[in-house]
Formats: structure tokens, C-alpha cells, sequence
């Protein structure tokens, strides 16, 4: 699978998800569910990690 931008939406990131599932590829999803301080992430964010 090439690399991709990080720009998904909640959609794309599902649909690339199951893409991965589908070829039997690992990958672990994470969603920020709460930030505090400083911080990059933000409540709902996602990312898709494919390892």
C-alpha cells in the first residue's frame, strides 16, 4: 500500500482501515479523546497506524 496524505476525513480513514483489513494487514487506529495543555492532537482526531 503506498503512502497517503493525512488529511482524512472520519470516512477515509474507515474505508482505508477496511482496505487493510481486507489484505490481512496489521494496523492499530488511535482517536484522541482527550488533550490538555499544549498540544497538537485534538478531541476526535484520528490516526491510522500501519504496521
Amino acid at each position: 500500500m503506498g503512502v497517503r496524505a493525512a488529511d482524512f476525513t472520519g470516512t477515509d480513514i474507515l474505508l482505508l482501515a477496511a482496505e487493510l483489513s481486507a489484505a490481512s494487514r496489521a494496523f492499530a487506529l488511535g482517536v484522541v479523546v482527550e488533550a490538555q495543555g499544549s498540544s497538537a492532537g485534538r478531541s476526535g482526531a484520528k490516526a491510522l497506524f500501519d504496521v
